[in-house]
C-alpha cells in the first residue's frame, strides 16, 4: 500500500495519482531501502590543526530535496478532468423521452419541457448535460409533432366520415339497436 505524502490516504501500489487528493506519486525504478553508512576510517590530520567534518548521510542527501520540491509542485495543482455534475433537469428530459419511445409518445410532450428546462439550465448554471438535453428535445418534439399531426387526421377523418353519412343510415342503425334491446328484454 503506498500512503499519499499529501493527505495521508492509503493507496493500491499500482496506482500512480492519490485517489483521494490527485496527488501524484514519485516514480521509482525500484524500491529504495535505506542501508546504514559504513563506519568511517580513522584519518590523520595532515594539518596542524584538525577539524570535524560532518558527512550528510545518503538518507539525508539524497531524499530530503526530492521531497522539498515534490511538496512544493503538485500541492492542489491536479484534478480529475470535468469536476461538474449533470444537470438534473437535462437527465429527466432525456429519460422521459426515451420512455415516449416505449409508451407511443405519450410523454413525449413533458419531455420536450423537462429538456428544454435542462438545455437552459445546464448553460446558466455550467453544468454537463446539454447534449442529452438537445437529443431530449429532438426525440420529444418528433413525437409531439407525430402525435398532433395523427390528431389532426384522424379528426379529419372523423368529421369526413360524419359528413358523408346519411340521417337514413343513423336511423336505420338505431332502430336494429332497439330491436336488439327489446328483444333480450
Amino acid at each position: 500500500m503506498k500512503i499519499c505524502d499529501h493527505c495521508g490516504a492509503s493507496n493500491e501500489d499500482s496506482t500512480r495519482f492519490c485517489t483521494t487528493c490527485g496527488a501524484k506519486f514519485p516514480e521509482r525504478a525500484q524500491a529504495y531501502t535505506p542501508t546504514p553508512d559504513p563506519e568511517p576510517e580513522p584519518v590523520q590530520a595532515t594539518s596542524p590543526e584538525p577539524f570535524n567534518v560532518e558527512t550528510p548521510s545518503y538518507s539525508q542527501a539524497y531524499q530530503q530535496p526530492y521531497q522539498q520540491s515534490y511538496q512544493g509542485s503538485y500541492q492542489n495543482n491536479y484534478s480529475y478532468g470535468d469536476q461538474r455534475s449533470y444537470s438534473g433537469l437535462a437527465v429527466a428530459g432525456f429519460v422521459t423521452s426515451l420512455v415516449s419511445l416505449l409508451c407511443c409518445g405519450i410523454t413525449s410532450f413533458i419531455g420536450l419541457i423537462l429538456s428544454i428546462a435542462g438545455a437552459v439550465s445546464a448553460s446558466k448554471k455550467e453544468k454537463k448535460g446539454m447534449g442529452l438535453a438537445i437529443a431530449g428535445i429532438i426525440i420529444s418534439a418528433l413525437f409531439t409533432f407525430f402525435w398532433v399531426f395523427s390528431l389532426v387526421v384522424s379528426s379529419g377523418a372523423i368529421k369526413s366520415a360524419i359528413d358523408n353519412t346519411d340521417d337514413a343510415d343513423i336511423e336505420q342503425f338505431l332502430d336494429a339497436l332497439e330491436d336488439e334491446l327489446n328483444e333480450e328484454a
